[in-house]
């Protein structure tokens, strides 16, 4: 009997233990890496922040953002970025051991110019701050510090240059440009989406464009800002061993 209850005690010691292991590692896995400092324009900060300092080849990047009101005024940002337009983002980055420049963009088409009710700027009290998280799937890589139209232009074309070449192949298309392995200092540009400023714009933008500017708040008076950098790695995953070769049976 006594036997029996000394396993119990140790059976409930040992899932205990592994318990707290459990969460002990979970807890440090959930911790993320250190912010950007603070990038400031025009009154209103950014602050970068990977959700995890390690990605593997191809996984997409996942990043929080938060804007702060650092002026003694309120003023509406440009669009709402919870939940962000991700389309419109750009990321800049630097191999830190080789120097080679990177910038990557939304494979996505970007479509056609937004409608009356797709733009929707948000009001931001002084000191107010607004957070967002996001996946950045569906973004490509070039090599070059390049703006956006330039980046989408490079991806367009090496999409078209893979194609002819896989012409004739079954599948999904060629999957679109990644970083390659390595330590990063990346930068995102936040760019807000934005009506058409051309003179003959429908009658509908107008109409929109009026409203948005009979608003008492004052808009932010930048489009874009771009974040300081963080340190993000890229690593290969771990090539598989071969496996053991099944001994020879002699007859």
């Amino acid at each position: 009997m006594n036997i029996i209850m000394s396993k119990t005690r140790l059976l409930r010691l040992s899932f205990s233990i592994l318990i707290s292991f459990g969460i002990g590692l979970a807890a440090t896995a959930q911790t993320p890496p250190p912010p950007s400092s603070p990038a400031e324009k025009d009154g209103l900060t950014v602050v970068l922040q990977p959700l995890k300092d390690t990605f593997q080849l191809g996984e997409p990047l996942a990043i929080k953002l938060t804007f702060q009101n650092t002026s003694k005024e309120a003023f509406r940002l440009p669009d709402r970025v919870n939940p962000a337009k991700l389309n419109y983002w750009q990321l800049q980055l630097t191999n830190v051991d080789t120097g080679k420049s990177y910038t990557g963009v939304t494979t996505l088409p970007m479509g056609a110019a937004p409608e009356p009710g797709e733009i929707t700027p948000v009001p931001v009290d002084p000191g107010k701050t607004l957070t967002t998280t996001a996946t950045l799937k569906s973004y490509g890589y070039v090599e070059g510090a390049l703006d956006f139209a330039a980046a989408k232009h490079e991806l367009f074309q090496q999409a078209v240059a893979a194609r002819g070449a896989n012409r004739g192949s079954v599948g999904r298309g060629p999957a679109a440009p990644q970083l390659p392995a390595g330590t990063y200092k990346a930068s995102v540009n936040v760019r807000f989406a934005s009506f058409p400023t051309s003179p003959n714009v429908p009658d509908r933008i107008r109409a929109a464009q009026a409203q948005i500017a009979a608003s008492p708040i004052p808009l932010w008076k930048g489009t874009t800002i771009l974040s300081n950098p963080v340190e993000i790695k890229i690593v290969a995953p771990p090539e598989a061993s071969p496996a053991p070769m099944s001994p020879s049976v002699q007859p």
